[in-house]
């Protein structure tokens, strides 16, 4: 009896899970017949949920809308795939091991030759020439196919030029304009961090090579060499430093494009590089001058080697992405989170298919090889950790301590947590960084047309997630949140600009998927007319002779115009159209709403101010300082001086009649004073009853700084 129940009972809940299936098919027809129609308004949606969340208007209420819109959109067009093809796994490349097995040697002996964070001349040839020992060991004449397509653009015909390049280098046209014009001008002030940069490069120019700088903290040095070369060209100035980042960001775009061809098609790779291009978040960083603009980039030339690497099985690529990722951790301190999400990633990527499971197990050892070339890329650091790891530290130990109070008084360290992420969330599309030095406080990161694409096209890689390499993509997204979200930073730092932006590029590839996906759907539309001409005719009727000239008379004139706009044409305008909106949203954000809020004082530098009227008094005497709270950054001044030149030390402390400088002071002198600072300015005129106070103003006609000329 229980035997025939337990079948009865089977029976049933097969005919209702049958009955189910069927109905999800029918919706499901339905969806897609009505697709475009149902896209649209998805798209509306969230774009109603977008414009509720910037007018700060009941959150939840927008949040649900971005819901709706994203589960909507998900499910309308996931049966269309982007992701690209790759062909089935063929024969194993061979690699040299021999040769791979002494780089490798090589390379970990040269950790004795970077002792007291500076490396040898034996040091460096060990470490260079077992890292190329070990890519040449990997390499496998994969470059004939580079000389192949280098021998057809040289043809004896003429140079063939490919419309890919030519419209990537429109992208990079456009990306060199956002992040070039008035770059001297905004930012205008260094604030607290970048003379330390430009006193770095220096040293380095100077002749003394570091391997960590320990100097603010601590910090890594790569971007330190790569601001030295610029400044070799250019001549050190705080612009050299800033035209490093802008350089560092401008080769970003095509770094982003190669990813984002690789894990699905030349459209969307476009589409990212497009949106990289005009994405304010981006351009806030490369035109910065600090080390962070190099993280983006060596997480997209991870994710890049890594995409190519499993697709393709070559050794050198997974060599490839063991140097990015090694040389990535010479970058910033956000990058240490990458090896364990690349590791993460790759968990995820074989838990997705069962056939991947088996392939990552058959490749371990290439696998392996990705962090054996990391370790020996990070060795010089690696040996100064060894040395000093309290220095090396000496930043995450500070930070700690900054954010071990808060999170001691909080009734629940996860709630803490918790909050940290909610809030790092939400910077893409409804609440960024607070401070006006990086951004409008408080303003989202992404553009409006960026962040509702943003939304989008998450929720359709999410759906899926097992498909092509969206798993990489999506794990690479999720989890390097954690820099920002952990307990690095204090509380009120959530979100930061600095630590999260190694998401810059996946976010950018996801918010490019939904422009392709609705070009697609609008083209299968207009397939139908593609081709035809929409005619567009225009009667004009002058209201009097004299408008048409006397030969006219009382007629009336009609003219017509016929114009033919084919259906691609309608599709490009479209997407050009989203692009342009974004284009002028960044460039409202930060060629005016940006400087309105930059430090000091609506990007007023009171550092240069000085530093030129420091310079402009150099022939005539001395010129100091005197120290207030609050005051300007002295190394500052310093880095700006272009006749007095960088060696200036004119920073007092104090004013006294009876201590240096004006008790030895002989001839004429300027010293430069807070406009509050009324003691030490009674100081100077009964010192030097004859002298001049002359007050610099800001361009809001308030007093930044007097200074005041004296002789003896």
């Amino acid at each position: 009896m229980s035997v025939h129940w337990f079948k009865d009972v089977s029976n049933l809940l097969g005919a209702i899970r049958l009955q189910v299936l069927r109905l999800f098919a029918r919706a499901e027809s339905l969806i897609q017949t009505g697709s475009l129609p149902l896209a649209l308004l998805s798209l509306i949606v969230a774009v109603l949920a977008q414009g509720q969340l910037d007018r700060r208007q009941d959150m939840s209420t927008a949040l649900i809308l971005y819901g709706l819109a994203a589960a909507l959109f998900a499910l309308i067009f996931w049966p269309v795939g982007l992701e690209r093809q790759y062909e089935e796994e063929g024969e194993s490349h061979p690699l040299r091991a021999g040769p791979l097995a002494a780089g490798l040697a090589l390379g970990f002996l040269s950790f004795f030759g970077f002792a007291h964070n500076r490396p040898s001349p034996l040091g460096l040839i060990l470490w260079l020439g077992g890292l190329g020992l070990c890519i040449w060991a990997l390499s496998d004449g994969g470059r004939e196919g580079w000389t192949a397509r280098l021998r057809s653009a040289l043809a004896p015909q003429g140079l063939a030029v490919n419309w890919e390049w030519v419209a990537l280098g429109a992208i990079l046209a456009v990306g060199a304009f956002y992040r070039l014009v008035q770059l001297d001008l905004i930012p205008a002030d260094m604030g607290w961090d970048l003379p330390h940069n430009y006193y770095d490069t220096r040293r380095i120019l100077q002749g003394e090579h570091l391997i960590f700088f320990p100097a603010n903290l601590g910090r890594e040095g790569l971007f330190f060499y790569l601001s030295a070369l610029c400044a070799r060209i250019v001549g050190l100035s705080p612009y050299s430093l800033k035209l490093t980042t802008v350089l560092i960001g401008l080769l970003t775009i095509p770094a982003l494009y190669l990813l984002a061809r690789e894990l699905f098609n030349r459209e969307v790779a476009f589409y990212a590089a497009a949106l990289l291009a005009i994405n304010k978040w981006h351009i806030i960083l490369s035109r910065s001058g600090f080390r962070v603009m190099l993280l983006p980039l060596f997480v997209i030339l991870v994710l890049y080697f890594l995409s190519r690497a499993l697709s393709t099985g070559r050794p050198l690529y997974f060599g490839l992405t063991g140097l990015s990722l090694g040389l990535g951790l010479h970058t910033y301190k956000a990058f240490p989170f990458v090896p364990p999400t690349l590791l993460l990633a790759l968990v995820a990527y074989g838990l997705s298919r069962r056939e991947r499971l088996g392939m990552l197990r058959r490749r371990w050892p290439s696998i392996l090889l990705i962090f054996l070339i990391a370790l020996v890329v990070f060795v010089p650091l690696g040996r100064y950790i060894y040395e000093s790891p309290e220095g090396y530290a000496q930043r995450e130990m500070r930070l700690f301590h900054t954010v071990e109070g808060p999170y001691r008084r909080s009734s629940s360290i996860l709630l803490t947590l918790l909050g940290h992420l909610r809030r790092s969330v939400l910077m893409f599309n409804y609440e960024g960084d607070a401070n006006s030095r990086f951004n409008v406080p408080f303003q989202r990161h992404l553009g409006f047309v960026s962040g509702v694409l943003f939304v989008l096209g998450t929720a359709y890689a999410l759906r899926r997630w097992r498909h092509g390499h969206n798993v990489l993509l999506l794990t690479f997204l999720a989890l390097l949140i954690l820099p920002m979200a952990l307990a690095m930073i204090p509380p009120g730092e959530a979100p930061n600009i600095f630590r999260s932006a190694g998401q810059i590029g996946p976010a950018l590839i996801a918010a490019a998927l939904p422009l392709a996906l609705l070009r697609r759907r609008l083209g299968e539309v207009l397939a139908g007319i593609e081709g035809r001409q929409i005619s567009f005719s225009l009667g004009l009727s002058p209201s009097s002779p004299q408008d048409w000239g006397e030969e006219a008379g009382g007629r009336r004139w009609e003219r017509r115009w016929k114009d033919g706009v084919s259906g691609r044409t309608l599709l490009i305008a479209l997407v050009a159209l989203a692009l342009l909106w974004e284009a002028r949203e960044t460039y409202t954000f930060y060629f005016r709403d940006y400087v309105h809020v930059l430090p000091d004082r609506h990007n007023y530098s009171f550092s240069r101010e000085i530093a030129r009227a420091i310079d402009y008094f150099a022939d005539d005497g001395p010129a100091y300082i005197k120290v207030w709270p609050h005051w300007c950054e002295g190394s500052a001044v310093k880095a700006q001086l272009q006749v007095a030149g960088p060696d200036w030390d004119g920073e007092v402390l104090r004013l006294d009649p009876s201590l240096p400088p004006l008790s030895n002071l002989t001839g004429r002198a300027m010293f430069i004073l807070h406009p509050e600072d009324r003691e030490a300015l009674a100081i100077l005129r009964a010192f030097f009853p004859k002298g001049v106070g002359v007050e610099h103003r800001d361009d809001e006609g308030k007093t930044a700084f007097i200074t005041f000329y004296g002789e003896k």
